[in-house]
């Protein structure tokens, strides 16, 4: 199993290890990763924006 936190930190090094198995297989599509990987940080920056603003409105 891939560690999500691996990936998310040092994705070069993951992509590096498991070209270095003896049967790499094609399970990570990089470039599909790294665009929700980019859209949850995205969402997550938007949602903390709007609790924020929920927060500062309801004192």
């Amino acid at each position: 199993m891939l560690d999500i936190l691996l990936l998310r930190k040092d994705l070069d090094t993951a992509i590096a290890r498991l070209e270095t198995r003896k049967k790499p297989q094609a399970f990570l599509n990089v470039e599909a990763f790294q665009a929700l990987e980019s859209e949850r940080k995205t969402l997550q920056t938007r949602t903390e924006e709007l609790q924020a603003q929920r927060n500062q409105l309801s004192k």
